[in-house]
């Protein structure tokens, strides 16, 4: 082989396979870098992973659950003391908060030295009020989310009994007695 080109340059002594060589070596050893980077990666996933599972295993098997309270344990959530002033203006909220403040003929009558409603005999302490209210509304339908944001309040109240006539036009009239408690501790 000839050391000097056509051109007059020198011919470089290295031959192509070389070159291959050295790229396939390249090749080669950056796959090797490449898969051993994401196996460390998926190793350190795999242990986030371990360690996620063993605390949602740990949260369900200790999670207690309370659907209902005991007797006792609902009288020690009551108010300690009756106020038909906080009632009215409860009652009044719950009314404007679900569209019934355009409601006709609202009245709201309490009856203090109400029966309980329940079969359940109490200590002396916990004492029961009945509340009636009635009131003519536009739109019969209003009545669910009345009742929805009834149960919403912080307080506990118990529907007795709820009557709901509705007229052809879409208007109704309600009558319903609700109860709520208190433990009257001195």
């Amino acid at each position: 082989m000839r050391k000097y080109n056509l051109f007059g340059k020198k011919n470089k002594r290295i031959h192509s396979i070389y070159i291959i060589l050295f790229v396939f070596v390249i090749e080669i050893l950056g796959f090797y870098a490449v898969t051993s980077f994401q196996q460390n990666r998926i190793n350190a996933l795999l242990v986030t992973q371990e360690s996620l599972q063993n605390s949602i295993d740990y949260a369900l098997q200790n999670q207690v659950v309370e659907d209902s309270y005991t007797i006792d344990e609902f009288i020690l959530t009551l108010p300690s003391e009756y106020s038909q002033f906080a009632l009215t203006q409860e009652l009044d909220f719950v009314r404007n908060f679900s569209g019934l403040a355009n409601a006709t003929n609202y009245s709201i009558l309490y009856d203090e030295a109400a029966v309980s409603p329940f079969d359940y005999t109490f200590v002396s302490t916990f004492k029961s009020i009945s509340i009636q209210i009635s009131m003519r509304i536009d739109d019969s339908n209003a009545i669910l989310q009345y009742i929805e944001n009834l149960q919403n309040l912080q307080r506990f109240y118990y529907i007795g009994s709820l009557n709901v006539v509705c007229y052809t036009d879409g208007s109704g009239s309600i009558q319903m007695t609700i109860y709520t408690f208190y433990n009257n501790i001195p």
